[in-house]
Order: C-alpha cells, then sequence, then structure tokens
C-alpha cells in the first residue's frame, strides 16, 4: 500500500553523480531523508529535477496563459436574480459599474457557480502589473500575493457599493495561495511543441490523449497527444515528471498543462515507475507497448493507440 507523509515539503533530490536516491524534506518533525527507487516530481514548479541537476527551460512568453499569476476568489450571497435584470434592463448603467470597477483597480470578470448566490472570480494577470512576476522568486510571489488578495478587497467593495445585487454579498473564501500557470519546464527526451499538438502526432509513446484547446486544431486529429519520452529527464536516472514542468516549449505548455492533462501525466508516471521496478529496467527503457497496455486496462482513453493495436492483433490472427 501507500504510506502518507502530509505537511511535508520537499525541498532537495539526493543524487549520487547522475541517480537520484531520494528527496530531503522538512516538516514539523524536522528535516528528514526518504529514499527510493524511484522519484517523481510532480511539484509543478519542478523543484525537485532542477536540484537534480535536470535540464529546464523556464522562459515563458508572458502574454501566454501560463504567464498568468492570480487568486481564486467567490463572493457569496449574491443576488443573482436582480444582477441579471440589471444587466440585461440597463446595460449601458451596467457597463458603467465594470469600467468604475477596472478604473478602481478591480476584477471584472465573474461567473456563475453550482451554487445560485456564489459569483467565482478569477483574479489572472490580464493587463495588470504583474507581467515580470517570476513563480520562483519568494519574493515575486509575495509581492503578487499582496496585490491579487488587496485587489480582491477592492473588488468586492466596489461590486458591493455599486452593483445591483451584490448589495448584501461578502467574500464567501479564496484559494490557499497564489496560482501559478508556469515556471520550470523540463528538457526531456522529448521536447513537445505546439507544431506538433496542432498537427495531432499520434506518438509511438503516447500516455495521456487530450482535447487541445486550440481552434485551429485539424478535425482529422482533435486530440493533442503527450509521449512518455517529455516526462524523463535526459540525463538524470531514477526520476520522472509529471505535471507541468513536462518537457515541453512554453507554447506547447500552454496547451496541455490544465488539471486533466496533469492527471494523466501523473498516472502514468506511477504506472511507468512500477513497471521500471518490477522489470529491473532504466525509466527511459521502459517498454511503450507494455505501459499503454497497462494505463489501457486502468481505464486511460489512450483511442489511438489502443485501436491501432486491437486491428493489429486482429489482422495478426486471420
Amino acid at each position: 500500500g501507500v504510506k502518507l507523509l502530509l505537511h511535508s515539503w520537499g525541498t532537495r533530490a539526493i543524487v549520487d553523480k547522475n541517480q537520484v536516491q531520494g528527496v530531503v524534506f522538512e516538516s514539523k518533525s524536522g528535516r528528514q531523508a526518504i529514499l527510493a527507487k524511484v522519484i517523481i516530481d510532480a511539484s509543478g514548479d519542478g523543484d525537485l529535477l532542477a536540484s537534480a541537476g535536470a535540464e529546464f527551460d523556464a522562459t515563458i512568453d508572458v502574454h501566454l496563459r501560463i504567464g498568468n499569476i492570480g487568486l481564486v476568489f467567490e463572493i457569496g450571497n449574491v443576488d443573482t436574480r436582480r444582477l441579471t435584470e440589471f444587466r440585461e434592463s440597463e446595460p449601458q448603467r451596467y457597463a458603467d459599474v465594470i469600467r468604475n470597477l477596472i478604473t478602481a483597480g478591480g476584477v471584472p470578470w465573474f461567473s456563475r457557480t453550482s451554487i445560485e448566490s456564489v459569483m467565482a472570480f478569477d483574479n489572472s494577470d490580464h493587463g495588470f502589473d504583474l507581467l515580470s512576476i517570476s513563480a520562483l522568486d519568494v519574493e515575486n510571489l509575495t509581492l503578487a500575493e499582496v496585490a491579487v488578495r488587496n485587489r480582491m478587497l477592492v473588488t468586492h467593495d466596489v461590486l458591493k457599493r455599486k452593483m445591483p445585487g451584490f448589495e448584501n454579498s461578502f467574500i464567501m473564501r479564496t484559494a490557499p495561495q497564489l496560482g501559478t500557470r508556469g515556471s520550470r519546464r523540463l528538457f526531456g527526451e522529448y521536447v513537445l511543441t505546439e507544431k506538433d499538438i496542432k498537427a495531432g502526432i499520434v506518438f509511438e509513446d503516447s500516455i495521456a490523449v487530450c482535447p487541445a484547446p486550440l481552434h485551429n486544431v485539424s478535425p482529422e486529429y482533435p486530440h493533442g497527444h503527450i509521449p512518455y519520452r517529455c516526462l524523463v529527464p535526459r540525463e538524470v536516472e531514477n526520476l520522472l515528471v509529471a505535471g507541468r514542468c513536462y518537457s515541453s516549449e512554453d507554447r506547447g505548455n500552454d496547451q496541455l498543462n490544465l488539471v486533466p492533462h496533469c492527471i494523466a501525466m501523473g498516472q502514468a508516471a506511477g504506472t511507468a515507475a512500477t513497471l521500471a521496478i518490477k522489470k529491473g529496467a532504466r525509466l527511459r527503457d521502459v517498454d511503450y507497448g507494455m505501459l499503454q497496455d497497462c494505463l489501457g486496462r486502468q481505464g486511460v482513453p489512450l483511442p489511438n493507440i489502443l485501436k491501432a493495436k486491437t486491428n493489429s492483433q486482429r489482422n495478426t490472427q486471420v
């Protein structure tokens, strides 16, 4: 089974030459080392891969989605019927309130949630002054954290005073910390590009097939494939990555780094680690077909890959 160790912060990889042996953790119990046959860096920011000496790229076009930094928060006890009536019956006054909100430095983007009286706000950086913030610099992150929380307070203040429906509202909850979408990206055995995704390339080692959020994807190949090689460092052994720090250029990462993509990579990395240990193989030598078969049995949708294999088997049987 799995032994959980929560409230622990992985700070650096333990490396002997190019072999990762474990991870140093800091916690209320103090500093401790946990050794393992395989380490999977799912930190998002690639903290462990960087400390292990793996190559990475941290350059990001700040105008991409992954260049955004922000805070998700919700405002409760909103009279959504009154809000809707105001927006539809007096569009000019509604637009004036939104302009006032923007002028005050608030967040003008909000949407309904599954709870009738709750509105969700994504306080991401859209035209604000956080484009130069680094998700890898603690002072930068502190500055951004304070800025977006102040922006949240301004937003609620303006809406409560000027927007019909928000008169009796309150800030209901916020994300526990600042949200970042991009930082380090591994230089792995393969670097996924935007061109790959647009072309709908099916890789021999595809471990995740995801709807690509591009408007110009070829209709014949409407999905983006993530190859296993994007999880494998070029030089370092016993280490895999999963999540948005996978090997990709910034524009490719911008397309395939949402929650479903990260979950799929995590499942593939865990499965590959198990196969490597059982077979006594290096992670970079894991059999692609065996990995895909295991994922297929777990219910992972790999339609192009598994369908091709099934057809091949049928042809062989005939």
